[in-house]
């Protein structure tokens, strides 16, 4: 019995960290991500380019993987260090 009580209050704990994160608007953290399985560049583009989310699919091999614990997002460039394009005169 204290076993079945301890793991509802668990799953219920749960859901409520879960309810709380998604009240509050998380930016994902920018990150340079490769495959860990076959080293395929990540790109997180479209509506995951700013959806945070944890979790990231190989579109080569198909491996799914988690690389933080919190919301990342799959950039091209770290921020302040994208290659701008020199200006025209």
């Amino acid at each position: 019995m204290a076993q079945s009580r301890r793991l509802l209050l668990n799953v219920v704990s749960t859901l409520l960290m879960f309810q709380a994160m998604k009240r509050r608007r998380v930016d994902p953290i920018p990150m340079l991500l490769w495959c860990p399985e076959c080293g395929a560049r990540h790109l997180d583009e479209g509506e995951f380019a700013t959806k945070p989310h944890h979790t990231h699919a190989c579109q080569t091999c198909g491996m799914v993987w988690r690389p933080a614990l919190v919301p990342t997002v799959g950039v091209m460039f770290l921020p302040g260090f994208r290659n701008l394009k020199p200006p025209t005169s």
